[in-house]
């Protein structure tokens, strides 16, 4: 598993600088998470069956969950509209059994829908791959969508924990903009020395850290 090097307090956030060998390893599960329920939403250009999406789906069935990829209109072309429409729908009847995995574009959509959604919603939990919450250089074609931003101290009271995941040499969301996120939400945030922006095009078809993150989140009382 992972090995982390040393903790550091960074304004809201708590920053995790880890390697990243051995990345396979089992996760065990504590009992307590059996019947929570997990939505994981992908990101710019993915479907469901992208990436690291059905493996993490399965394994957390595997635990004795209930889980949905769901699947965002347009994903090449997307409107920002429709993708928060589509995450509050999938995230209708919400509680605090109710946890989030996102990746990259489905970072900010998310937290747009969970600040749309009744103001009584709290989920459990986040986990946000890549997230980010501001226009990005590397894609200007989304600054259309990414432009109106969202309202972070909104987000972080719709959640009852979150932890953002980063690398350093991701080339399409810098880290910096993750942290500035982690920061705003007040988030645990882990920033690993490679891994890019975690896509199944450079060999993240499985994210045990992304794994034994949502259950930890998922088994705090």
């Amino acid at each position: 598993m992972m090995s982390v090097r040393f903790l550091i307090p960074v304004m809201g956030a708590i920053l995790v600088l880890a390697g990243c060998s051995d990345m396979t390893n089992e996760v065990e599960a504590p009992a307590s998470v059996e019947g929570k329920r997990t939505v994981i939403v992908h990101g710019y250009m993915a479907r469901p069956d992208s990436h690291w999406f059905p493996w993490l789906a399965e394994q957390l069935e595997e635990r004795g969950q209930s889980t949905a990829i769901l699947e965002l209109p347009s994903p090449d072309a997307p409107d920002a509209e429709a993708w928060k429409q589509t995450i509050m729908g999938g995230l209708s009847g919400a509680d605090e059994e109710t946890f989030v995995v996102a990746h990259s574009l489905g970072t900010i959509s998310t937290l747009r829908a969970l600040n749309d959604l009744p103001d009584d919603t709290k989920i459990g939990g986040i986990v946000l791959v890549s997230g980010f919450s501001e226009t990005l250089e590397t894609i200007p074609a989304l600054d259309g969508f990414l432009e109106d931003g969202v309202d972070l101290e909104r987000a972080a009271s719709r959640f009852g924990d979150c932890v953002v995941i980063t690398a350093r040499d991701d080339e399409i969301v810098p880290p910096e903009l993750s942290e500035r996120l982690a920061e705003g939400l007040d988030c645990k945030i882990h920033v690993l020395e490679s891994g890019g922006h975690f896509l199944g095009s450079d060999g993240h078809t499985t994210m045990p850290l992304v794994l034994e993150e949502v259950l930890r989140l998922q088994s705090r009382d």
